[in-house]
């Protein structure tokens, strides 16, 4: 059985990827649409409205939901990827804590997009993402946080992991302001979230004289999350160019 389960050990951490953010993203939908119009603090600042909107970089938004996943791809040692795990489940419990304590939305400040003419991959992707994602549960930038403490955990296995990730993490940092799905406190709040589990959890590890190698994966991790990436995106626009339309009740 111990052989089997080291012979499956990347299917077992895969596993446990997916049942950490299926939980988290339950309850944060949960949470989410449990806060009625007009409800939630705001906190918009000046910095706020003199951010321009920008729909395309709804691709940047959007490069957390396979962000988050990156530690699958560059993080080999178990000792390190167990730390990983209880970051990411520390990060995801404080989050929650915050949403339910102190509820920030923003009603009045994210666009109206109901009457965006769906002619661009672009445009359909604001309107898919405004459909699926209430403006709730906002501070910290869950969004932020995740995609920050990704790149710290693939840095600490191998700082060319980390850098290759760094790109995805900067436009995700700056898209959820010209997206206007978060104030911009929000995101400083997410990145300094991560840097402090990050230190706290991640940082203290020992690599106990193991080779690069042993502690993360070689550039072929990378280059498979990146095709991971590419693939998450034909999917959507797959059904971008098959008229999916779910704000409207369905193509």
């Amino acid at each position: 059985m111990l052989n089997w389960l080291r012979a499956h050990t990347n299917t077992w951490r895969a596993l446990l990827f997916v049942a950490v953010v299926v939980i988290d993203m339950a309850i944060f939908w949960l949470i989410s649409y449990n806060i009625t119009p007009g409800e939630g603090h705001s906190l918009r600042t000046f910095l706020d409205d003199h951010i321009p909107f920008l729909p395309w970089t709804i691709f940047l938004y959007s490069s957390v939901y396979t962000a988050a996943a990156y530690p699958l791809f560059a993080v080999r040692c178990p000792r390190l990827f167990r730390r990983t795990v209880t970051a990411y489940i520390l990060i995801l419990v404080i989050h929650l804590v915050f949403f339910v304590a102190y509820p920030v939305a923003g009603w009045d400040f994210r666009p109206d997009v109901t009457g965006m003419t769906v002619d661009s991959f672009a445009a359909w992707g604001v309107r898919l993402t405004f459909f699926v994602d209430p403006p709730t549960n906002l501070f910290p930038s869950q969004h932020v946080s995740m995609a920050v403490i990704a790149m710290l955990v693939a840095w600490r296995a191998r700082a060319a992991a980390g850098l290759a990730l760094l790109p995805i993490v900067i436009g995700i940092c700056v898209s959820i302001a010209t997206v206007k799905q978060h104030y911009v406190i929000d995101g400083v709040a997410g990145i300094a979230l991560a840097v402090l589990i990050y230190w706290v959890i991640v940082r203290p590890y020992d690599d106990q004289g193991q080779t690069p190698l042993e502690i993360g994966f070689s550039w072929r991790g990378p280059a498979g999350y990146f095709l991971l990436h590419l693939g998450f995106y034909s999917i959507f626009y797959l059904a971008y160019v098959s008229g999916f339309l779910p704000w409207e009740g369905g193509a």
